[in-house]
């Protein structure tokens, strides 16, 4: 179980056996002395708890609407789709964190990285326990797979918000096979009309029927496209650290963008061997990508992804 979720039914109970305390006769001793042992149990299972380090992926993803039945079951051919298109999320958004971007086809970099297990099943709706393999033991930082499952959250919550500005913002940043990915799992719950909630980390989550319809028509409506460039051009800077640059070209336009993390490192070296990069023309291969909305400004970004000597 997921720590929120263990949290809140554990002061669940405290809350419970405190009702129970509180309407006891002051003569019922042994019926006090039980409850106040079941109170000082309770304690200590949250005191230890907050001590504990949750460092490992671990999500809950509990559905309602159609596909499901009370807290009985579930369709299979609704959850199986729905875990699946979860599990893609993550490991794409797990590939683009480690690798900085997907390519536009092929396998997903990674993917075994981020597997997830169905470690236990939810009641109260119906829903699934999803947790990361303990292999290693435990960790003093966050796993990787932990930061994407959380960064997943934060996607799906934005694509649902009400305020368009989280989404925008998302969406300006996210690699295409990502947002593909998104879209297919709200077509999967708009579809199927389920709604859903996630609890992970410290966040709950709950997108009903009408955030679940924000997020799809959001998803229907933008396109985001790719394309590699080359061009040559004049090289007016780059910040290695905040991965920037400026690169003129046909001596008027001016591209500016993201650095990729290779072109990073090696500008780091040529400084270091007091090569001039600065003010030389390259030969530059570019990433590009441009993001439309209706009735919006279509948003194109660059990213510098290699230098080649004329």
């Amino acid at each position: 179980m997921t720590k929120k979720l263990l949290k809140d039914a554990l002061l669940a109970d405290l809350s419970a056996v405190n009702a129970i305390l509180s309407s006891l006769q002051e003569d019922d001793y042994v019926g006090r002395m039980g409850f106040e042992a079941r109170k000082e149990e309770i304690e200590t299972e949250l005191a230890g708890l907050e001590r504990s380090r949750d460092t490992l992926a671990n999500v809950a993803l509990m559905f309602y609407g159609k596909p499901v039945h009370g807290s009985r079951s579930i369709a299979t051919e609704f959850a199986a789709k729905a875990l699946a298109s979860y599990q893609d999320l993550v490991a794409k958004h797990l590939a683009t964190s480690e690798t900085g971007g997907l390519a536009q086809r092929g396998p997903t970099p990674a993917r075994q990285a981020a597997n997830l297990n169905i470690t236990g099943i939810l009641h109260g709706s119906f829903g699934f326990l999803l947790e990361e393999s303990d292999q290693d033991g435990p960790q003093l930082i966050n796993s990787s797979l932990r930061e994407a499952v959380d960064k997943v959250t934060d996607v799906l919550d934005h694509f649902a918000a009400e305020s368009e500005d989280p989404f925008n913002t998302s969406l300006n940043e996210m690699d295409p096979r990502l947002f593909s990915s998104v879209k297919t799992f709200f077509k999967i719950l708009h579809d199927d009309e389920a709604t859903m909630r996630i609890v992970e980390g410290e966040k709950d989550r709950s997108f009903d029927a009408k955030a679940v319809d924000r997020a799809h028509q959001r998803c229907q409506n933008a396109s985001i496209d790719e394309q590699d460039l080359t061009v040559t051009g004049t090289l007016i800077g780059v910040m290695p650290y905040a991965r920037r640059f400026e690169l003129r070209i046909e001596d008027t336009e001016v591209i500016t963008g993201k650095v990729g993390p290779i072109i990073s490192q090696e500008y780091l070296n040529r400084i270091e061997t007091d090569e001039r990069v600065i003010g030389r023309r390259w030969e530059a291969r570019l990433f590009r990508k441009s993001v439309d909305r209706p009735g919006q400004r279509t948003q194109v970004t660059y990213t510098l992804l290699e230098l080649k000597d004329l």
